[in-house]
């Protein structure tokens, strides 16, 4: 190697090792006031990050009961429909022949009013004493 080759050979390893010379007092008083810069960006990333988090795992869990409150409000529908036909009255009538043994009345009789002291049907009394047996003695 000749003495000029390495002439340039130093002045490009100066040259690099200005690039990556420590920083002067005037650049190093940007260096604190950086780093706290990009934490606080990285904070409110991560913090943006976990708010969206928990906003998602909200919908999710109202999504879910939004589906039950629709299943529970499809069978409280059933069970209604269920109800009405079980109180319908054919199906009382039918389940009071079937498993009960009930049968209608043949015919109905209505018995007339009684109006004491009406002048056109007169009501007797009951007698002496109607708690003692004809022909007994009441002691």
């Amino acid at each position: 190697m000749t003495a000029t080759a390495r002439a340039e050979k130093g002045r490009q390893r100066q040259r690099k090792r200005r690039h990556l010379a420590p920083a002067t007092p005037e650049r190093a008083a940007y260096g604190p006031l950086s780093v706290l810069a990009v934490m606080l960006i990285m904070g409110t990333l991560l913090a943006t990050v976990a708010v969206q988090t928990v906003l998602v795992e909200a919908k999710v869990e109202a999504d879910q009961l939004e589906r039950e409150i629709r299943l529970e409000e499809a069978r409280r529908a059933e069970l209604a429909l269920e109800v009405a036909a079980l109180e319908s009255p054919g199906h009382i009538l039918q389940e009071a022949r079937s498993r009960l043994g009930m049968v209608p009345p043949i015919e109905r009789r209505y018995l007339a009013p009684v109006v004491p002291g009406d002048p056109e049907n007169p009501i007797d009394g009951p007698g002496d004493d109607p708690f003692v047996e004809a022909g007994g003695d009441d002691r």
